[in-house]
């Protein structure tokens, strides 16, 4: 945390990297890393459950992979609409960097930019109907899951949303996407839109690792500000064992 900070108020006319530009890289650096060794790690994948189910695999694995939770229809429209969103929303940065560039402000700078642009992180209004509908098919089929996952009858939808990665964008490292804690407090449910193979860069799931062994493991070997850094750069059969998928 402290090289988080201090990193956060360089800037590139004062000859240093910038704080984006070093974690950038840092992350760059742990995701080849990482993709080495799962290289050599076997893949034993996971097979899909029905969605009765679906809550003791969580509870065992940490992930669950259900079939045919929406329709090929509905897919179809949903994709339509998230790439309609991106497209508004590349409207409208490039109309503000227009914007800036008339008001002096000089040209983008930031170097990241590119790379922002190859991956999308698109939030979705449950109100709007094609939004509605994909949400109920999925709740249909997930939703007795969840609610026994949470150990709550009723669960709160805390973000809707589409995250998209443009041939070209980065690999991220392997990351949680929160802190341990001995009691659930959300679920992640990742519905693809179309056809994803292997070769396309396809989300990677590591099935028990949702254990607090495997959280302190990974926090440990993980550069700062993520991590403690601290792994052994010469021993990897711990990291590898964790990235086992």
């Amino acid at each position: 945390l402290g090289r988080w900070c201090r990193l956060r108020n360089l800037t590139e006319d004062e000859g240093e990297p910038t704080h984006y530009e070093t974690t950038s890289v840092e992350q760059r650096n742990a995701a080849a890393h990482e993709a080495y060794l799962m290289a050599q790690a076997p893949h034993e994948g996971v097979s899909p459950v029905p969605s009765n189910r679906a809550a003791p695999a969580l509870k065992a694995d940490g992930l669950a992979v259900l079939e045919n939770v929406m329709s090929a229809e509905t897919a179809a429209a949903l994709l339509a609409h998230v790439n309609e969103e991106i497209d508004h929303q590349a409207a409208q940065t490039e109309a503000a960097t227009e914007i800036a560039v008339l008001a002096g402000a000089g040209e983008d700078r930031g170097p990241s930019s590119a790379t922002m642009r190859l991956r999308h992180d698109v939030k979705l209004d449950v109100e709007r109907q094609v939004v509605d509908v994909a949400l109920n098919q999925v709740l249909s089929t997930t939703g007795l899951a969840l609610t026994h996952a949470l150990r709550h009858s009723y669960p709160i939808l805390h973000e809707c949303g589409a995250v998209v990665s443009e041939p070209g964008a980065p690999q991220q490292p392997v990351h949680p996407d929160s802190e341990w804690s001995r009691l659930p407090s959300f679920v992640v449910v990742f519905v693809a839109l179309h056809e994803v193979t292997e070769a396309m860069g396809a989300t990677v799931l590591l099935s028990g690792t949702h254990t607090e062994d495997a959280h302190a493991a990974y926090v440990w070997g993980q550069p700062m500000p993520w991590g403690h850094g601290e792994r052994d750069a010469d021993d990897d059969s711990e990291m590898a064992e964790l990235l086992r998928c």
